[in-house]
């Protein structure tokens, strides 16, 4: 019987980590491929997880026999939802704010499965106890932590390869059924000793003091995490492996430090604990992306798994006795949902820059000096209102930006670079530069960036003579391509974030002084053309950055089939793949061969007197034979591992 308890915790925990990347994947297409996708479904969840730990502290307090009646109710009435699903009524909803549309999404497809999902693991240990009166049920709680972190490794090493988006919400949905079904089987067939008053009793309530402790112990690490993956997602890309590998450290913490092998020495963690926050707070800088990917993400992972030991190997040394466990663990569900809130939800709405990885190292080492050196509280608030202001400072003066600004798309910043003849104002999205203008007025329509006239792009504009081009540009950026217009020429620019379009019109003149007439369409590409008729492109250009990679859903075969709706008899489709860490040139060239279409990869050199960067594009023209068997991505199914460097 006891390894039945164990099983149903196991897959009830392993099921609640699978859906989450499952269904921020397929939630990306409809949000631009956006990382505030990740952080907000990450809120979404710890959310649901307290909500979760609510109804298990709820029920738990409840006769046997009603507790058992009202879970299996919850369980029952939960079905009704399946299969998980993105309601369309939703996700065409494309006029509301995304951050509140992204919640009604989440809470629609998931919200009931997860809350039960989350209940199981502090319920069944609880029955645990009354069933088995010798047990320590703290030990159910490391084992479910290492199926959330089994099911979370299963994603994107085993499901996401292999199978397609519905597929795996399907699937899910067929394991949460089971689950169900097990979950009441195992309540109805229990039989529970009663709880002695004296058992409660013998067992005084926790303090305020240390609650609140808990709390911060919980809250610190969760908000860690997401803001390391947030602030590397809008480096490299908001891929699913990144955010998979920095929860799979935060899982693993609990996992170690609530086992028998727990790691955590209060003395080692002394020097240890410090030497992480120095590594973060260079991590943080830009000219630690000087160094390889592999050498930053080591960094970053291993002063995380520090700093999640340290909060929860304190955590469980100052764990209550059996009998509230199941308020122990509403204080830890409550503390992860701030954390969660303040990275994907506050900081996006209150802070104008990405502070909330020198906030959340401030907070760790806040702790670390009241718990590890036993500070007095005003010594304590002193220093760390200093260390947090010095990371905040640091950051600020290294980027010396003229404007700062953000929202749920990302982190906007305008920056003057360069001297002299070549200074320059470049529109930065987190640290990837989106565009660049020549501040010498004689110069200024030049084109810069990556749109040199020896680019790809550059080559392929200036080889169509004919009048009254027709051309498409999905990303604005600066808008430097406008740079290219010709009187009775139109470009049309499709970009999703508002932001970027308000930068480009009141920083950068390329649209206002670009001799082609210039149309801006808000929104999603891929949703914007598919509405409209067929626009006879001579030339479309598909440059949508999220962090440092083109949003997925723009390299499908879907999407390409999309862009050759719009595309005039012999135009060209010009692809950026410029990228430091994704090899994206043989999956465009292997799309554009499955539709019958040559492709030619051209690289073109950096030149820093004009401000042109080095970049990397694929040309898309002319017919050739159809490869049909060609391996390519698909809306349902794509494999980011298979092109990562």
């Amino acid at each position: 019987m006891r390894y039945f308890y164990w099983a149903v915790a196991f897959l009830s925990a392993a099921l609640l980590f699978i859906v989450q990347p499952a269904l921020a994947k397929a939630l990306l297409p409809l949000f631009g491929g956006s990382a505030a996708v990740w952080t907000t479904a990450m809120f979404f969840f710890q959310a649901t997880l307290l909500l979760g730990y609510a109804w298990a502290f709820w029920v738990a307090r409840m006769s046997q026999r009603r507790a058992r009646i009202v879970h299996g109710a919850g369980l029952l009435a939960s079905l009704a939802t399946l299969p998980v699903t993105l309601l369309p009524a939703l996700t065409g909803s494309l006029g509301s704010p995304p951050l509140g549309r992204l919640l009604l999404i989440l809470i629609a497809a998931a919200g009931a499965p997860a809350l039960l999902l989350s209940a199981t693991s502090p319920l069944l240990q609880s029955w645990y106890r009354l069933r088995f009166s010798e047990a320590v049920p703290w030990r159910v709680f490391a084992v479910s932590n290492a199926a959330s972190l089994a099911g979370l490794l299963a994603y994107p090493f085993l499901l996401e390869p292999r199978v397609g988006v519905r597929t795996q919400l399907l699937l899910w949905s067929l394991g949460y059924a089971i689950f169900a079904i097990l979950c009441s089987a195992l309540g109805f067939s229990s039989t529970f000793r009663r709880e002695a008053p004296q058992d409660r009793a013998r067992e005084s309530p926790p303090s305020r003091p240390a609650v609140m402790v808990w709390i911060g112990l919980a809250a610190t690490p969760a908000a860690l995490w997401m803001a390391i993956a947030n602030f590397i997602s809008q480096t490299v890309a908001p891929l699913p492996l990144l955010w998979v590998v920095f929860l799979s450290i935060y899982l693993l913490s609990w996992v170690l430090c609530f086992s028998p092998l727990s790691p955590y020495r209060p003395r080692v963690f002394r020097w240890l604990l410090p030497a992480t926050i120095v590594a973060l707070a260079f991590g943080m800088r830009e000219n630690a992306w000087g160094f390889r990917l592999v050498g930053v993400l080591a960094l970053f992972c291993g002063a995380l798994l520090v700093a999640c030991v340290f909060c929860h190997g304190e955590l469980y040394r100052r764990r209550p006795g059996a009998a509230q466990l199941t308020g122990f663990y509403l204080s830890i569900a409550f503390g992860g949902v701030l954390g969660a809130a303040f990275v994907g939800i506050l900081s996006p709405l209150v802070f104008p820059n990405p502070v909330e990885l020198p906030i959340a190292t401030g907070s760790l080492a806040l702790f670390g000096l009241s718990l590890l050196f036993h500070a007095s509280s005003r010594r304590l608030l002193r220093t760390g209102l200093i260390a947090a202001a010095a990371l905040l400072a640091a950051n600020a003066f290294e980027q010396r930006a003229v404007l700062s600004v953000r929202n749920f798309y990302g982190a906007l910043q305008v920056r003057e670079i360069g001297a002299g003849a070549s200074r320059g104002l470049a529109l930065y999205n987190g640290s990837i530069l989106h565009g660049v203008q020549l501040l010498d007025h004689a110069r200024r329509m030049e084109p810069t960036g990556y749109y040199g006239v020896d680019s790809a792009v550059g080559l392929v504009l200036n080889s169509v003579t004919k009048p009254n081009r027709r051309v498409g540009i999905i990303g604005l950026g600066a808008g430097t391509l406008a740079a290219y217009g010709r009187p009775g020429d139109v470009f049309r620019f499709y970009e999703i974030n508002p932001l970027v379009i308000d930068v480009a019109r009141r920083y950068f003149t390329f649209l206002k002084e670009s001799p082609a007439h210039i149309d801006v369409v808000e929104g999603d590409a891929r949703l914007q053309l598919a509405a409209e008729s067929p626009r006879n492109f001579d030339v479309l250009v598909v440059d949508a950055f999220s962090g440092d990679a083109v949003p997925v859903h723009l390299l499908t075969r879907e999407a390409f089939e999309l862009y050759e709706r719009h595309l005039a008899p012999g135009g060209a489709l010009a692809v950026h793949v410029t990228n430091s860490y994704l090899n994206l040139p043989p999956l465009v060239i292997r799309t554009a061969h499955a539709l019958g279409y040559r492709a030619q990869t051209i690289a073109s050199p950096a030149d820093e007197s004009r401000q042109v960067s080095a970049a990397l594009w694929v040309i898309v023209r002319g017919s050739a034979p159809p490869a049909p068997q060609a391996h390519v991505w698909t809306d349902d199914h794509s494999d980011l591992l298979s092109v990562l460097r």
